[in-house]
């Protein structure tokens, strides 16, 4: 069983904050005057937050570096090495590593510092905001296997935030392809951008296609409707709705976290007790 399918069971209904860093060097939005020292900071006051408010793991993304790469370079990869590397130090709970748009290097950071989950891209094609992106299932899960990663849980992202697949086919046929084919350990559902809600429907139909392979909502899930979502799903990845104000790149607010855990855990003690 994948670390990932362990974490979703053994929390019932499995928690992952959002850590977004500050722009990295070399994109458009870089503070150099800040330099790697405010990107630092900010990334840990935002993980103790998470932390400290009770979620279950935590996902490191390159959030901030639009427009994204399918090749992300050195300069982005050293810098997120080192700050998860250090930050990993004050975590007593799990990570994973988004690095937008490029699998690879979210394993080689996974890998470097630790983490056990990598989300991205791991199957089918797709067009939009950043052009046509292809996906190489094969080269990365050799990669993973070549490096010694294979301890490194991939979850597969199913919708596309800022487009549309190439080709029409069913979520349910995408999701079984990329558990059967692409050899994924979960799979994340998610509405059209940051903060925009998963459907519920599709939600369910992908559960009956792939039984017990884990499924998480990846945008969308906040305070108000946290209860309904995880009713279909193993967990979600929470971002945009524990930030100041709601807004997907503002800091973490400690009291969004703590409220939004305590209803989940209330959730979570009805579970148990129904089952």
């Amino acid at each position: 069983m994948s670390f990932i399918a362990d974490l979703c069971r053994s929390n019932k209904k499995l928690i992952i904050g959002g850590v977004h860093l500050l722009p990295l060097p070399g994109t458009p939005d870089y503070d150099a005057d800040g330099g790697m020292a405010k990107i630092f900071a900010r990334a840990r006051e935002d993980m103790l937050k998470l932390q400290d408010g009770g979620v279950d793991a935590i996902l490191f993304a390159n959030e901030s570096d639009a427009p994204y790469q399918t090749q992300v370079g050195p300069e982005i990869v050293a810098a997120m090495t080192y700050c998860i590397g250090r930050l990993s130090e004050e975590l007593t709970i799990p990570f994973g590593i988004n690095m937008l748009l490029d699998p690879i290097a979210g394993i080689s950071v996974a890998h470097a510092t630790g983490g056990k989950f990598v989300r991205g891209y791991f199957s089918g094609g797709y067009v939009g905001d950043m052009g046509i992106m292809d996906t190489n299932a094969a080269e990365i899960v050799r990669f993973r296997r070549a490096i010694g990663a294979q301890d490194v849980s991939l979850l597969s992202n199913l919708v596309c935030a800022f487009g549309v697949p190439l080709t029409e086919r069913s979520l349910p046929a995408t999701a079984y392809g990329a558990i059967v084919h692409t050899r994924v350990d979960g799979v994340i559902i998610s509405g059209p951008a940051a903060g925009f809600e998963a459907d519920t429907t599709e939600i369910s139909s992908v559960r009956q296609a792939i039984g017990h392979t884990p499924i998480l909502i990846g945008t969308g899930v906040n305070y108000d409707n946290v209860a309904e979502m995880l009713s279909v799903a193993d967990g979600a990845i929470v971002a945009s709705s524990l930030k100041i104000d709601g807004v997907t790149l503002n800091p973490v607010d400690s009291d969004r976290v703590k409220k939004f855990m305590a209803k989940v855990n209330s959730f979570r003690g009805e579970v148990n007790e129904a089952g």
